[in-house]
């Protein structure tokens, strides 16, 4: 198993504006010919990608002299951020910008109580994949119009939680990911990796005893034959279908038995469910794409 590193990012002053009127002259000025570059002069004004009434607002990344060198656009929606524009002016390009917004975004959508950032990536755009997997974002479905759509949690815990049971999985199979979690908490293979990534993000540990619940729904998932996209509506149907009594005897099996870790261990099946599609679905994606000549 990899060890977990914190991305890296620039430090660089960062605002964000909900609307047009919001912004000083200077600063509208600076996106218009941010903006004009990006769109080769097709537009000289920005007050589009910033509309309070259809949810639509835009974090900016400033150099030194405090001059606009990249920009976020960003729509609202219930559960998720969606990524509209990520733009990082030609000259600033391979510095760290386009990882910074990123990482303001995923903020934002923690102060908002979103779940999710989600976006759109033509297919033949390779360099704006390579971030954004570098980001935390994984390929959830692969769009008609050649496109993919990916997709971040917003909580560290989630991101990485995900890759953890990846590795499991690898090593010791489908339906025996619980053995294969008290195998390596025995020989403390995890509490090593876990507790490193612990460390570093301290203000979003990850639960183990969430993360062996995860396993045991996984486990027991995949032992009845289920699909993988019906695992949310498995755990929530089969802990529906407890009493109040067998509910606790059951959460027990998998963590202290609290609703909290519960919900948490489904959380962490979920983000196993698309770590572990993921790459599937960017290959699939791209065969198909690759076969009609589009890339």
């Amino acid at each position: 198993m990899k060890e977990f590193e914190k991305i890296k990012v620039i430090e660089c002053r960062t605002a964000t504006y909900m609307s047009a009127e919001s912004m000083s002259s200077s600063t509208r000025n600076n996106l218009c010919n941010l903006f004009y570059e990006k769109s080769g002069g097709m537009y000289d004004d920005i007050s589009f990608i910033v509309s309070p009434e259809d949810g639509r607002f835009v974090i900016c990344a400033f150099d030194d002299r405090l001059d606009a060198c990249a920009l976020a656009s960003i729509l609202e929606e219930p559960d998720t951020l969606y990524l509209d524009e990520l733009y990082v002016g030609f000259s600033y390009r391979g510095k760290g910008y386009g990882e910074k917004l990123l990482e303001e975004v995923r903020h934002c959508a923690h102060k908002m109580g979103k779940d999710y950032v989600t976006l759109v990536v033509p297919a033949k755009n390779k360099n704006a994949q390579r971030l954004y997997e570098k980001c935390g974002f994984s390929y959830q479905s692969n769009l008609s119009n050649f496109a993919f759509l990916m997709c971040r949690p917003v909580l560290n815990s989630i991101s990485y939680q995900g890759e953890f049971l990846c590795d499991i999985s690898k090593r010791f199979g489908i339906g025996n990911m619980t053995e294969g979690y008290d195998s390596m908490m025995k020989n403390d293979t995890l509490l090593n990796y876990i507790g490193d990534y612990n460390n570093r993000f301290r203000n979003d540990p990850i639960n183990f005893d969430a993360m062996r619940g995860a396993c045991v729904f996984l486990d027991e998932f995949y032992q009845c034959g289920g699909k993988r996209e019906d695992l949310k509506y498995f755990i929530h149907k089969k802990l529906d279908e407890l009493s109040g009594l067998q509910r606790r005897a059951y959460a027990g099996t998998i963590s202290s038995g609290s609703d909290e870790l519960i919900s948490k261990s489904v959380r962490y099946a979920e983000e196993f469910l698309r770590r572990e599609n993921s790459d599937r679905v960017k290959g699939e994606g791209m065969m198909r794409i690759e076969r009609e000549g589009k890339v």
